[in-house]
């Protein structure tokens, strides 16, 4: 199945299909005011529309991956800092999102850096989209034209959504979603298998070479987010770097 992220005419387009600034935050400012019912464009519209956090939060994305794109590494990973403290919205600067993206409530969203999304996506609270944490399947998702993905849902892996369609609170989705549909009902996560056979042999290793734990109160066992990335990049997953 096709999804059509890039179909949709675009003047604003530079030559790696990265969204130009001023054009994105327009259509972004625009669909805000859509979706929020104000009076758009007008001076208490922009009012409106500045006064909501969501905004602001898009604001920096768009910044932060101009910058990465331009290669202004140091200045694309500060505006991705001040939206995380800001707004607890972790939207890596190395994701495309066409214009007219839309976020009314930012705090606790999540986006990987392979994410690529269409134009006018509506993303509420809480949601994710990012690797599933299988070598077996790297990638990350693609959202096509007016998707919407509503509280604390997670689109994981290498999938499609089509254009229109819909993912419901706390959805899952692994799979590709066709144009049009609407995904709801959180699954249970039931599929078990030996580590070995998910290519992560090593993180059992290092786990029976740990020293034995001091005496003391139990603790649970951790892994460290370093060594959890170590183990994902010896096994084919590269990540980007802000």
């Amino acid at each position: 199945m096709s999804v059509s992220v890039h179909d949709a005419p675009s003047a604003a387009l530079d030559g790696t299909g990265i969204p130009a600034l001023r054009e994105a935050v327009r259509a972004d400012l625009e669909h805000m005011a859509e979706v929020k019912g104000c009076r758009y464009p007008s001076v208490g519209g922009l009012v409106d529309v500045l006064t909501f956090p969501g905004t602001w939060a898009v604001i920096l994305f768009r910044l932060a991956s101009t910058a990465h794109y331009k290669g202004l590494r140091p200045l694309s990973r500060f505006f991705y800092f001040v939206n995380v403290v800001l707004f607890g919205a972790e939207l890596h600067p190395s994701a495309i999102v066409q214009p007219g993206l839309v976020i009314p409530h930012p705090v606790g969203i999540a986006m990987g850096g392979e994410c690529r999304v269409g134009r006018r996506a509506l993303l509420f609270r809480g949601i994710a989209l990012g690797g599933i944490g299988d070598p077996k399947r790297p990638g990350q998702p693609v959202l096509g034209n007016d998707v919407v993905v509503f509280d604390s849902a997670s689109v994981f892996g290498p999938v499609h959504v089509g254009d229109r369609s819909m993912i419901g609170t706390k959805a899952l989705v692994v799979d590709d979603v066709e144009p049009d549909m609407f995904v709801f009902g959180a699954r249970k996560s039931h599929l078990v298998r030996p580590l070995t056979e998910m290519g992560l042999d090593q993180h059992a290793a290092a786990a029976q070479h740990s020293p034995e734990p001091s005496k003391g109160p139990p603790s649970t066992p951790t892994t460290s987010i370093s060594g959890a990335h170590e183990i994902v990049a010896s096994n084919g997953r590269t990540t980007q770097a802000v």
